[in-house]
């Protein structure tokens, strides 16, 4: 009897996970960023960070539908059930609201690219005051909580600064001089300095603004708690797997 018990237990989690999955297309924020998201010449997205959802998806039985939006409107869509997933995600107290998290995905560290020839080292937060010119960070990105807070009680510090909707256009404004640098992931920000920007002419500075991990983040308006759960068992997989830490490995992103 308690054997007939466990084969039928079996065979409803079966079912559930089949009807989860029958229909499961999740649309997925991409922006045209290598060498996280890069589109081909037909259109198809390739790089680290579709390979290693896709991964995740497939360990799901589901797809992915990729849309190209800017970060601070996707931001918007999660909440409002218009998108179901973004990637590398830090974790908020607003972002938990209206966002289940899937991970870690990889280890994240934000630092800061300046010109060669600038005026002064940047060590710390308090060294940004000193610049000439503004830094640039994305709009809707989050930086860590030190710089929250005094984004929030300093008025000299927070005027330092100024918004855009992608990296390529910070990278647009420091070559034009417009900008004193700009904050991004430092796996990132080595690829910038070898493809995007002369590395004789540009540097990392020692400034390590933040450093965590960063997640899967999926809707809780537009994804079923079913399909959650079905997204955090296939992540487990896959992770088990190494796939993902493979993935990792071949795009040279050393995050444990």
């Amino acid at each position: 009897m308690l054997k007939k018990l466990q084969i039928l237990s079996l065979a409803l989690l079966s079912s559930l996970s089949l009807s989860v999955s029958a229909d499961c297309k999740l649309s997925v924020r991409v922006f045209d960023f290598a060498p996280q998201f890069v589109q081909d010449e037909q259109g198809q997205w390739q790089g680290m960070a579709v390979e290693l959802i896709e991964a995740v998806l497939q360990e799901a039985n589901c797809s992915a539908q990729f849309n190209n939006i800017s970060w601070k409107r996707a931001l918007h869509l999660l909440e409002h059930g218009g998108l179901d997933i973004m990637l590398n995600m830090s974790i908020t107290a607003q972002r938990q609201k209206y966002l289940h998290f899937i991970g870690p995905l990889r280890d994240e560290t934000m630092i800061l690219v300046t010109p060669r020839g600038l005026e002064s080292e940047i060590s710390n937060l308090s060294d940004i005051k000193k610049l000439t010119r503004r830094v640039g960070i994305l709009r809707g990105a989050y930086y860590g909580t030190e710089f929250a807070q005094k984004m929030q009680q300093d008025t000299g510090f927070s005027e330092k600064f100024e918004e855009a909707n992608s990296t390529d256009v910070n990278i647009g404004k420091l070559k034009k001089q417009r900008i004193a640098g700009f904050f991004n992931d430092k796996y990132n920000a080595s690829y910038i300095l070898q493809n995007k920007l002369d590395g004789t002419q540009y540097k990392i500075q020692p400034l390590i603004l933040n450093q965590d991990f960063v997640y899967i983040g999926v809707s809780k308006k537009s994804v079923s708690a079913e399909t959650r759960e079905l997204l955090d068992r296939a992540f487990t997989r896959a992770q088990s797997k190494g796939t993902l830490k493979k993935i990792l490995t071949k795009y040279g992103d050393s995050s444990p």
